[in-house]
């Protein structure tokens, strides 16, 4: 669980010093304090090379320094490089043999029975912030072994003793999300909120084990909390947000979203999200807006010109809506919907011919999408192209099926005279799903008057629904 504040300005004008040194290969001696700030800020923006680039520096001027070792160990092994972290640990103990962080770090690498054994010792006479740090390494090691309880147990052990404690309740949020014990965590943070109701990783936490058992209005009065307790807290903001998307609250999240961005921005995938937001409640002007804010900020987003073309597609403005999905399928040319899109935008157009080719690019990418295919299908359909369409059909069957593809059958068979198999596949289709059979009339308005289709229909109609 990573999250963004607001950057310090100093220590934006530090790095950016420090990397015009770099590159100039103008570098002076720096001191230890200068070295970890560089170190922490690469870290949090999880460009793990530049922050060992930098400790490697800081090793070759303060060779004998212990806290550069373990640092280096740490970096390492968040990189998944265990055996190299081990060898740094190694050169640690050389220097300082009995410095209880260098155990911790070495359990942690060794890892199973041996890492924990290897705890039991120092935990005896480890005072309050060692034995955090101990029980820390305790749950990398059930977490690694997939002891999901044990480390949930572990964790709690740290609130205890820590009750803001952000490392621990990160680290719970992980451990729910694996072991799936969402009620769980309901009940544990409710009453661990009850003591500390300003916890604000604890309402996340929570908000996040709500919308995991649908309870969506919870969860999202849960994240508020969270942002509004920690203004700084930019993953609650996004995440309350994607919340609201998800129960079609577009101007709540909207809301969410904006407050995100005007403070945290310019935000090119936050401005993305905004821009979504407004095209579902129609606000094309400010989508369209919203989008070239974010073009300005990051050339080289498909997503950005996709939602462009969904706005011209809206405003019927089809040869711009053309350029933009052909600009997002040059940028990502694995993504169907692009090219369903593109293909809608030609029907619109009247030019057939390129939507077929489209469409049957979409079904080529995602061949298991039921919708893709009826799409395709319906509109040889529409082209009197009858055994095309059921050559489309039977293609479909050996990734997707549904009722969808059903009604089409029964239509495209009914229009070549096989209507015996016609109404076979229809009494499928009815049975599968009765509430689409208007798709029939979508396809042949003439199946509206065929008195033996709409006996079928009015049999199933009158059936108890289950």
């Amino acid at each position: 669980m990573e999250h963004r504040t607001k950057r310090d300005h100093r220590l934006i004008h530090l790095v950016t010093e420090f990397e015009a040194m770099s590159e100039t290969g103008n570098l002076t001696y720096l001191d230890e304090k200068t070295y970890y700030q560089l170190i922490n800020y690469y870290e949090d923006e999880c460009l793990i090379d530049k922050a060992l680039e930098v400790v490697n520096m800081a090793l070759d001027q303060f060779q004998y320094r212990a806290e550069f070792y373990i640092t280096k160990a740490k970096l390492l092994i968040r990189d998944q490089k265990i055996s190299k972290a081990l060898e740094i640990i190694e050169k640690a103990e050389n220097i300082s043999p009995f410095e209880n962080e260098i155990i911790i770090l070495k359990a942690r690498c060794i890892g199973g029975e041996k890492g924990l054994k290897m705890l039991e010792p120092i935990k005896l006479y480890a005072g309050n912030a060692e034995l955090i740090e101990i029980y820390i390494c305790e749950s990398h090691i059930y977490e690694k072994s997939k002891q999901y309880k044990k480390m949930f147990l572990t964790l709690k052990e740290i609130i205890k003793l820590s009750p803001d404690h952000s490392v621990a309740l990160e680290r719970i949020f992980i451990c729910v999300d694996l072991a799936k014990n969402f009620e769980e965590s309901i009940e544990y943070h409710q009453a661990l909120l009850e003591n500390n109701p300003y916890n604000f990783l604890a309402w996340y936490n929570l908000g996040h084990a709500f919308a995991c058992t649908g309870e969506y209005e919870k969860a999202i009065s849960a994240m508020e909390y969270s942002f509004i307790i920690n203004k700084n807290f930019e993953l609650a903001y996004l995440d309350c947000a994607d919340i609201c998307v998800q129960v079609c609250n577009y101007s709540k999240a909207l809301t969410i979203f904006e407050e995100a961005n005007s403070y945290f921005g310019p935000d090119s995938e936050i401005l993305l999200q905004i821009a979504q937001c407004h095209l579902k409640l129609e606000n094309l002007l400010s989508a369209k807006a919203n989008l070239f804010s974010a073009l300005r900020l990051d050339t080289y987003n498909d997503e950005i010109y996709f939602y462009l073309g969904q706005c011209y597609l809206k405003e019927k403005s089809l040869h711009s809506a053309i350029s933009a999905f052909n600009k997002a399928i040059n940028l990502e040319s694995d993504r169907e919907e692009y090219y369903e899109s593109l293909a809608q935008a030609y029907v619109q157009l009247g030019d057939n011919a390129n939507a077929v080719i489209y469409y049957e690019m979409a079904t080529e990418i995602a061949p298991e999408q039921e919708h893709l295919w009826y799409q395709y299908a319906s509109l040889l359909v529409k082209l009197d192209r009858i055994d095309d369409a059921l050559d489309v059909l039977d293609n479909a069957e050996l990734d997707a099926v549904g009722p969808e593809l059903l009604y089409c059958r029964a239509v495209c068979l009914s229009l070549i005279g096989r209507k015996k198999e016609a109404l076979v596949i229809l009494d499928e289709a009815l049975i599968d799903n009765f509430e689409m059979h208007n798709k029939l009339f979508e396809l042949d308005p003439s199946l509206k008057f065929d008195k033996d289709i709409l006996s079928i229909i009015h049999y199933y109609e009158g059936e108890p629904k289950m």
